[in-house]
């Protein structure tokens, strides 16, 4: 017995052994006491690049410890929800793009109403036809008679041009209830007059400059010759039922103003 419990004593004493001499002291063995727990180390995702996680991939052990560490991986393939109810646009806003190209017939009253605008500039245009009538009194005998009464009250009543021209453009452009084909006709007619705006301006001044007449002649009658040429073409257009979206520098500045719809 004593030497037992020298031994145990000695065994106390050496390094590393208290626990052991603790538990006998207390009638226990050493290998009743619980295994400490295992280290687990954290559980560190991956930066999210996506909407949902793709897969779960077991991890290495850590140090002793026999429990697996999850490392979660964050699929950047997720699929994108499709955006419901949304419709491709369209050209149909307002009457839609009748008569631009594979649409429906376009109605006659608005191609009449499309091309009604179009007296505007031809009226302002007259002007610029004097020495054209001169040349060709017979024109003149049939053409003139006909738009006098329109061109004396276009002309006589005060600001009578300018509340028609703000008119079209405020009801009419502006207005989308109008049909694309409509407002189209009236924006074109409406910049076809103010072009006329500048020629007139310089005629005066060009005139008391001492230009010589067979040139002041042969640029009048090039306004005016223009102005007919692109009345006739857009009403032709608008008869059948087509854009008239031909004309130079201004059909190009009409489509930028009245865009696709």
């Amino acid at each position: 017995m004593g030497s037992f419990v020298g031994q145990a004593g000695a065994f106390v004493a050496a390094p590393g052994g208290a626990p052991v001499a603790a538990s006998l002291r207390h009638g226990r063995s050493s290998s009743s006491r619980a295994p400490p727990p295992p280290r687990v180390a954290a559980l560190a995702p991956q930066r999210a690049t996506g909407a949902s996680p793709s897969s779960v991939t077991p991890g290495s052990f850590v140090g002793r410890s026999s429990v697996p560490v999850a490392t979660w991986r964050w699929s950047s393939t997720a699929p994108r929800r499709a955006r419901r109810g949304a419709t491709p646009p369209t050209m149909i806003r307002g009457g839609g793009d009748r008569g631009g190209g594979g649409g429906e017939p376009v109605p006659v009253l608005e191609r009449i109403g499309a091309s009604a605008p179009y007296l505007l500039p031809l009226l302002d245009g007259l002007v610029f036809g004097r020495f054209v009538f001169e040349r060709a009194p017979t024109v003149a005998a049939v053409v003139l008679p006909a738009i006098a009464p329109l061109f004396r009250a276009y002309r006589g009543i005060p600001f009578f041009a300018f509340g028609i021209f703000f008119a079209l453009y405020l009801l009419v452009v502006r207005n989308t209830g109008f049909s694309r084909f409509v407002r189209f006709n009236t924006q074109q007619a409406l910049l076809l007059d103010v072009v006329l705006i500048l020629p007139q301006l310089l005629g005066g001044a060009v005139a008391a400059a001492g230009v010589p007449g067979w040139l002041l002649e042969a640029g009048s009658s090039t306004i005016f010759y223009a102005v007919v040429v692109s009345v006739g073409y857009a009403v032709v257009s608008n008869a059948r039922g087509e854009v008239p979206d031909q004309i130079p520098a201004v059909s190009e500045a009409v489509e930028a103003q009245i865009g696709p719809y």
